[in-house]
């Protein structure tokens, strides 16, 4: 797959544990077939996804576009990692 394979870590500080974030963000990234984990930390939630471009660049913006309506949103950042080879998405325990 070479150089169309990316990884980023999303990470989503605000009202987001406890809305659904988590388990929309396992559909969304099964869905596209990408690998990677999403978790709870102290700030809010983070999520490692990785795959082809454009089913990340497609996952962040579904998952935007998607988040529960209870979910408040403070800080969104999204950072380039190296890809890990990972193609199952699953959801951890809470990051501490």
């Amino acid at each position: 797959m070479g150089k169309s394979v990316a990884r980023k870590r999303i990470c989503v500080q605000g009202l987001v544990q406890g809305v659904g974030l988590r388990p929309l963000a396992y559909r969304l990234a099964r869905g596209l077939r990408l690998g990677g984990w999403v978790s709870n930390s102290a700030d809010g939630a983070v999520i490692e996804v990785e795959g082809a471009l454009p089913a990340l660049e497609s996952f962040s913006r579904k998952l935007m576009d998607g988040l529960p309506p209870v979910a408040r949103i403070l800080d969104w950042r999204e950072d380039d990692l190296e890809p890990q080879g990972e193609n199952e998405f699953r959801i951890c325990a809470s990051l501490t």
